[in-house]
């Protein structure tokens, strides 16, 4: 009777020892890790580097951030692009073609780092820089299906297409939409079928009114004469329209 005793005794010590451990365990606050920082490229992202190069000539290196930064980011630094180097006046733009060619091969995968930073090394020993968080280039992702729907209404001729895609009653930029859709109509002959929309980038930017706008730019490649063309949207609206559409000739 004693030993039996002795085994319960030693066994409440033991269940009341566990149970001590397991609700320490419990205060103590979860931590989530983050996945490790990339060491190089992974196959997508080499793929999203070559393309890169692929469309600006040059070289592109690939570098992370330090453990002690404040952020997690991966660098992109291109030298030796003629194209670039002739560009320094879109160098802006420059920057964030360069992150979405680079972030669209990796885009809704799980990746070690917050943004995504630019750096275009010039000859003269200029440079032009711009970090990007991932969320921005998520949002230019979704709304490039919206340049491609306009760009796409432009070069089959189908310009009534153009009115639900146009929000002239936005608040921020007042114009007409019919008269600027008759504007790109009449324009049209002379400019000559449209073969395709070459991307210089994006910005963000506020307008004078406070409210943020995604500014795409690029060139209309064009069977007679080439036209610049640019789109603002609101990035915050979920509808499929944009602010206003602009032709530089």
């Amino acid at each position: 009777m004693k030993t039996y005793l002795y085994f319960i005794a030693l066994a409440l010590v033991l269940t009341s020892c566990g149970n001590s451990g397991n609700e320490e365990a419990d205060r103590k606050p979860a931590t989530v890790a983050q996945p490790p920082l990339p060491t190089g490229p992974s196959v997508a992202e080499q793929a999203g580097i070559k393309e890169i190069t692929d469309f600006y000539g040059g070289e592109c290196k690939f570098a992370v951030s330090k453990p002690g930064d404040a952020k997690r980011y991966i660098e992109l630094q291109i030298t030796k692009s003629p194209s670039l180097d002739t560009s320094q006046k879109i160098a802006a733009l420059c920057c964030g073609n360069i992150a979405v060619k680079y972030y669209k091969h990796i885009a809704g995968t799980q990746v070690g780092y917050e943004e995504i930073h630019t750096i275009i090394f010039y000859p003269d020993g200029q440079k032009a820089e711009k970090d990007f968080q991932l969320k921005q280039l998520d949002t230019v992702l979704t709304k490039s299906k919206l340049v491609d729907d306009i760009v796409g209404c432009i070069q089959a001729k189908n310009f009534d297409g153009l009115q639900p895609l146009l929000n002239d009653q936005n608040g921020i930029i007042v114009y007409n939409k019919k008269d600027l859709i008759e504007k790109v109509k009449g324009i049209d002959p002379q400019l000559g079928a449209l073969k395709q929309f070459l991307p210089f980038g994006f910005i963000f930017y506020n307008s004078d009114k406070g409210k943020e706008l995604l500014h795409i730019s690029g060139m209309m490649i064009r069977e007679k004469n080439n036209n610049q063309f640019s789109i603002d949207i609101d990035p915050a609206d979920a509808k499929e329209e944009a602010v206003v559409i602009n032709y530089q000739l």
